[in-house]
């Protein structure tokens, strides 16, 4: 028996990968680079709905802000970012 769940889908909402995410439930963070030090440091987000490889984050960010692609401490880890994305 296979078995299907629709849980709904929104437009119109940012989302990024869940690579880039730290949290579970709707509190979390993902990461900038400091333009100062170059470092990676965490904002805080409110996260929505997830889909296979993406979150939706409903609060803390912009459509077109730059975020780390994987959060800091993520095996195979690396410094590319990517841009906020509305669907």
């Amino acid at each position: 028996v296979e078995v299907t769940v629709d849980l709904g889908s929104r437009t119109g909402v940012l989302t990024v990968p869940t690579t880039a995410v730290e949290g579970e439930g709707s509190a979390g963070a993902v990461y900038v680079l400091d333009d100062s030090t170059g470092e990676p440091i965490p904002v805080e987000v409110t996260l929505g709905m997830r889909d296979e490889g993406t979150v939706e984050v409903t609060e803390g960010l912009e459509e077109g802000q730059e975020i780390l692609q994987f959060a800091p401490g993520v095996d195979g880890a690396e410094d590319d970012m990517v841009s906020v994305d509305a669907w």
